[in-house]
């Protein structure tokens, strides 16, 4: 899991509550590629829940964790878990936002209790699902991205076998909901075979010994996405069409990609904490960046924040890195800045 969790004991009836919703989120049809994100969006509320959970009167949980952070340990972008996911759980009544968040507080996670939740599974689990094992979460198994190596599909296949031991093609085509068991195999379970994540010995197929450290293996290996749709062209020579995949995007592994969103997270943060430090200013503190002379032709469109550091003097930190473009130099000491570092000093200058 990429959310930090910190050790320690709960309650037995927090222990109770939690187990009830781990069942829930196993019996649960996640339908789509969609389903997909909110599973796992869902699956790191349990996680934080099983550590930081509070129990309410009627049987639910509340948590604390920012959107972000959601984001990322759910291997998906803040704009999923924003406006996509939260809308989705909320609407099935899996789950409540009460309070918002932002880069200075968390937001407020209500996780409903089974009990209380109207659209509950039309079709009960088969037997062979029925196990204490469905109180339980995947340890191993990280949260995959779309499109990755792995990809969230494989990946939820990856975590029933780690969770309930080996299983034949049929039980994991049931389990998926799937009436083709051998699609299944071929599109998730050789996926994990050949990623060294999974093995067939007879009719049943379970994940390898050495699972863990494959896992690590898996998440430093550097992929490019490949989309559907192909690309082609025709041979002058021969008059043959020739197809090739599309290939988008850069090269980068899991653990990169994990680094590169959280830079940009911080990015985000940093930028507002500049936008409140100007804004929460007192009016007789700010009312000479107000009576400013208009932006120039290529200033305009820019926010406050660079208009107020503009002002003082301050410049853009011309960098090549994607996290260099948003530090700000300082004319006394020439020091590239973050920009919520930045702005608090031009105003105690200022």
């Amino acid at each position: 899991m990429r959310y930090p969790i910190r050790s320690g004991t709960q309650s037995p009836e927090l222990r109770e509550a939690v187990e009830a919703l781990i069942r829930m989120w196993w019996d649960h049809r996640w339908k789509g590629l969609g389903g997909q994100s909110d599973r796992d969006v869902m699956r790191v509320l349990l996680e934080l829940a099983q550590r930081y959970g509070r129990l309410g009167r009627d049987g639910s949980v509340e948590i604390s964790a920012s959107v972000r952070c959601l984001a990322l340990a759910a291997s998906v972008s803040y704009v999923t878990v924003s406006r996509g996911s939260t809308r989705r759980l909320e609407a099935e009544g899996l789950v409540e936002k009460r309070t918002p968040s932002n880069p200075a507080h968390s937001a407020t996670w209500v996780l409903t209790a089974p009990s209380r939740v109207a659209n509950t599974p039309s079709t009960p689990p088969s037997p062979a699902l029925v196990l204490a094992t469905r109180e339980a979460l995947p340890t191993e198994t990280p949260t995959w991205r779309h499109r990755g190596l792995v990809a969230k599909g494989a990946g939820v296949v990856e975590a029933r076998l780690e969770v309930r031991g080996p299983m034949t093609r049929e039980e994991v085509a049931e389990f998926v909901g799937w009436s083709n068991a051998s699609e299944v195999e071929r599109r998730y379970l050789h996926r994990l075979e050949d990623l060294g994540l999974a093995e067939k010995i007879g009719d049943k197929w379970m994940l390898v010994a050495d699972h863990r450290d494959n896992v690590e293996e898996a998440k430093a290996t550097p992929y490019a996405v490949l989309l559907r749709r192909e690309t082609w062209e025709m041979d002058p020579e021969t008059g043959e069409v020739i197809h090739e995949p599309e290939v988008r995007g850069r090269s980068l592994s899991e653990n990169e990609r994990d680094e590169e969103t959280a830079e940009k997270h911080e990015e985000q943060r940093s930028d507002w904490r500049a936008f409140r430090l100007v804004v929460d200013q007192p009016e007789d503190e700010t009312v000479a960046f107000e009576e400013l002379e208009p932006a120039p032709p290529e200033m305009l469109g820019e926010n406050r924040v660079g208009r107020v550091l503009r002002a003082s003097g301050w410049k853009r930190f011309d960098g090549d890195t994607k996290a260099e473009c948003r530090l700000w130099v300082s004319p006394e000491t020439g020091e590239a800045l973050p920009p919520d570092v930045a702005v608090s000093q031009a105003l105690d200058v200022a």
